[in-house]
């Protein structure tokens, strides 16, 4: 389970834990967000976001 045990979350590990939400893909295009980084993910959670993401979008 995660910081809020939502069944489209996943836990990022890191210095500072937290959790990257499938359900709430806002943009794809970060410049126009001007999103910041804010650390690295690892290949299993990327690939844990995306199985979770498709489950939704029913899109590979």
């Amino acid at each position: 389970m995660g910081l809020k045990a939502y069944p489209f979350e996943v836990v990022i590990a890191g210095r500072k834990p937290s959790t990257a939400l499938a359900d709430q893909v806002k943009s794809l295009d970060w410049m126009v967000r001007r999103a910041t980084r804010k650390g690295k993910v690892t290949a299993g959670e990327l690939s844990e976001v995306r199985r979770k993401a498709t489950l939704l979008t029913g899109q590979p």
